[in-house]
């Protein structure tokens, strides 16, 4: 079974449940290998509420690490950081992606600019979608090419809904595709979206199809903030992982991420076939 790669404790400030919680669940759910990847912090204010504070950092690397030799030989567990990406704040990132050695980097672009400052895509005014499609994979394009990230999360995550392209919206997605595929960039096939009502991944069918296109790897994820939802909506990846074209990222306890097949490191570079 594919690992989870993306999941979320109580540090983030927005997810309930015990790392203890997750682990058991991962395992009545079948899985074999998960990964941890929580909010990593910005600077002192910015979305603080969303997000570990760097004091944090290090705690929540030991607690991970505990988690994972209690579990040993049961379930391998890693920990890793999923890191906003904004213009501007690359010594932040910077910083919290030094200050341990993460199994896993997951990038996010949840924010764009903004005449106030930066917007919440996610909550963002009703009916301004397409105005923010540029700024966003721009910034989707940027952090592919950042070396920071071994993977690239929920990538289409301002979409709520199945639905074709916008206007210009696949030209854009694929200018950053090409930006992540020369990069070595995973990209995230993220089930979070199903719990919200949805039938798809993210990234949706037609964006998947472009990625694939592209031999970008693959990256498993439910993005779990509870317990209950590690491993949920697996079955698509499972689906998916039958296509010929798909290479997933594998997670190997103590020997970080790479292309199942590949050699495993903790590297910015993911490693390929």
């Amino acid at each position: 079974m594919l690992p989870d790669l993306h999941m979320h404790t109580p540090r983030c400030k927005h997810a309930q449940g015990e790392p203890e919680a997750y682990a058991q669940a991962a395992r009545a759910a079948g899985l074999t290998r998960i990964v941890f990847t929580d909010h990593a912090p910005l600077d002192d204010e910015m979305d603080r509420v969303h997000r570990m504070t760097r004091a944090e950092l290090l705690p929540y690397h030991a607690e991970i690490r505990v988690l994972a030799e209690s579990w040993r030989g049961r379930l391998e567990i890693g920990v890793g950081l999923e890191l906003d990406w904004l213009a501007g704040y690359e010594e932040w990132i910077r910083a919290a992606a030094d200050a341990a050695p993460w199994d896993l980097c997951l990038g996010s672009v949840h924010f764009v600019p903004a005449p106030a400052g930066w917007e919440f895509i996610i909550r963002r005014p009703a009916g301004t979608e397409q105005a923010i499609l540029a700024a966003y994979w721009q910034a989707w394009g940027d952090a592919a090419e950042s070396g920071f990230f071994q993977a690239l999360s929920h990538p289409d995550v301002y979409r709520s809904v199945e639905r074709d392209p916008l206007p210009g919206e696949r030209e854009l997605a694929c200018r950053a595709l090409d930006r992540a595929a020369r990069a070595g960039v995973a990209v995230e096939c993220n089930t979070s979206l199903i719990r919200k009502g949805g039938r798809t991944l993210y990234p949706a069918p037609w964006l998947l199809e472009d990625v694939l296109a592209r031999g970008i790897p693959l990256s498993s994820a439910s993005d779990a903030h509870r317990p209950e939802q590690v491993g949920s909506g697996f079955q698509l990846l499972e689906e998916l992982a039958r296509d010929p074209r798909a290479r997933f990222l594998d997670f190997r306890g103590g020997l970080g991420v790479a292309v199942a097949g590949g050699s495993h490191h903790r590297d910015t570079e993911t490693q390929r076939l």
